[in-house]
């Protein structure tokens, strides 16, 4: 399990009790079970592309949110590289797709 992969986790667990839902109200709005949000949550399994920006759509926010780990600045960046290090390729993959998609809706 990647570094990236539990930041991801959390930040799901975050942006789902900031929009007041459940495990189980936003596993069903999103067409999964329980046990599926669960394992996204506890970075058990990764999420798919198509799932980030289905659960970006339930929870009312721009995907970019869910790589959004804290406070960007110039004294964090040393930790934002650190992350996009211990990435593997198909994770650097997957951000880059979700970057070009936000790039092409401005």
């Amino acid at each position: 399990m990647t570094k990236f992969r539990k930041q991801i986790a959390k930040r799901l667990r975050e942006l789902r009790i900031a929009a007041k839902y459940s495990q189980e109200e936003l596993a069903a709005l999103v067409g999964v079970s329980t046990k599926t949000l669960s394992y996204w949550e506890n970075a058990h399994n990764s999420i798919s592309l198509s799932k980030i920006f289905l659960l970006a759509k339930v929870l009312d926010i721009p995907v970019y949110k869910f790589f959004v780990f804290g406070e960007l600045s110039s004294e964090n960046n040393e930790e934002i590289l650190n992350l996009l290090n211990s990435m593997t390729e198909k994770e650097k993959r997957i951000v880059s797709q979700v970057v070009n998609s936000i790039l092409m809706l401005r």
